[in-house]
């Protein structure tokens, strides 16, 4: 199709901000089952709650694959399909950003829409977060970051190349999960404390590749 990935970014930032706004006051308007489950270890969503959810957002994103289907009267382009684009990065390379993608998206869920911290500004946060991550990894993933958004045009157009990916890497890295802890900042944080705990949490990551990984990992990213 050929469309500008800036388009492409922000249509899909976009979409998710709308959702939050309309449907916030009523579930969350949480489309994304990594998010739904980083609520629920984070106790911001029942377990209960985040069972339903979940089994809304996958239903939800497959009937949508459908809809594709027989609006586009065929499984052209493969619905959307995310796959790894192996000439660029390697399938563990994607992984590893398909995983750090939904961590920063999560988290900003986390503490902006779940803590109630950020306010009507919070869709905003979560929509602009989405677009950043569809401009710098679209070409290379994707940029799923949501396993129902993933299933739905791979069920609906029989299409599972990398499908492991795209389920595993998002909740591996869901806050709380993963190879590390998130942590959490103080609670008198308040609104305008965002960008400092996006600092505090990268100081962390930091922190994280250079105990565990050393120069192994900084010669492989350059750092």
């Amino acid at each position: 199709m050929g469309y500008p990935l800036i388009d492409v970014a922000l249509a899909n930032g976009l979409a998710i901000m709308i959702a939050a706004y309309v449907f916030g006051d009523i579930s969350g308007g949480v489309v994304n089952p990594a998010v739904t489950l980083g609520g629920a270890i984070a106790g911001k969503i029942g377990w209960k709650d985040a069972g339903l959810y979940m089994i809304a957002q996958v239903g939800g994103g497959i009937a949508a694959g459908y809809v594709l289907l027989v609006v586009l009267g065929g499984s052209a382009g493969h619905l959307g399909a995310t796959t790894i684009n192996t000439s660029l990065v390697s399938v563990s390379g994607g992984f590893i950003l398909e995983a750090m993608g939904t961590f920063f998206l999560t988290t900003t869920a986390l503490y902006t829409a779940m803590s109630g911290r950020a306010g009507n500004a919070a869709p905003l946060a979560i929509g602009f977060t989405l677009v950043m991550a569809v401009t710098f990894m679209g070409p290379l993933t994707g940029a799923s970051l949501n396993p129902a958004r993933t299933l739905g045009p791979a069920v609906a157009g029989v299409y599972f190349p990398h499908i492991w990916v795209y389920l595993v890497a998002p909740p591996s890295f869901s806050p709380r999960l993963g190879p590390f802890i998130v942590p959490t900042p103080p609670r008198s944080a308040g609104s305008g404390s965002i960008v400092k705990y996006y600092g505090y949490l990268l100081e962390s990551l930091h922190e994280y590749r250079i105990h565990h990984t050393g120069a192994a990992w900084r010669d492989r990213v350059g750092g």
